[in-house]
């Protein structure tokens, strides 16, 4: 007879590290399946699923309740995917940036350049690494038109009002 999560995660409680086994074999496949769909690499869903496990069995005494324990393994592999995501993304945008002051100090940055990177730097933070990622990190963010035809426009402050730069 197959015992229930619930019973799975009392004796797993209770110090059974079998019965976490038999959890780990039970949503192996689905636990993947949810980090692949967020990170889309099945290498970095292979990482995600074992991080989600290890996560899940040092939460376990803090499950209210057992018999949701599948629903709550997924709830996890989807917060590590997405903190997975936002760390490439963090290192993504801090590598351009050290790329970008290399050329800097090498002197190889022409006046246009420059300029560009001293406009990118007055914008408000989150702003400001949206174009970093998506012009020197190459992630998509969902822009309509190209940055050339954004930068031929004038910049405007908060209150849509012309800066001049």
């Amino acid at each position: 007879m197959t015992q229930s999560d619930a019973q799975l995660v009392q004796e797993v409680l209770d110090g059974s590290k079998q019965a976490f086994a038999l959890l780990v074999s039970r949503y192996e496949r689905s636990v993947r399946a949810a980090a692949t769909r967020i990170v889309q690499s099945t290498h970095a869903a292979d990482d995600i699923a074992q991080e989600a496990f290890v996560r899940a069995w040092q939460q376990l005494p803090t499950l209210r309740n057992p018999k949701v324990f599948g629903p709550w393994l997924i709830k996890i592999t989807r917060r590590c995917a997405i903190d997975s995501l936002r760390e490439q993304q963090s290192l993504n945008y801090t590598d351009s940036l050290d790329q970008m002051a290399a050329h800097e100090r090498n002197g190889t940055l022409d006046e246009k350049h420059q300029h560009l990177l001293e406009t990118i730097d007055k914008l408000p933070a989150s702003e400001r690494q949206v174009v970093m990622l998506r012009y020197f990190a190459r992630i998509p963010c969902g822009m309509s038109r190209p940055l050339s035809a954004a930068v031929s426009e004038p910049l405007l402050n908060s209150s849509h009002e012309p800066i001049n730069a």
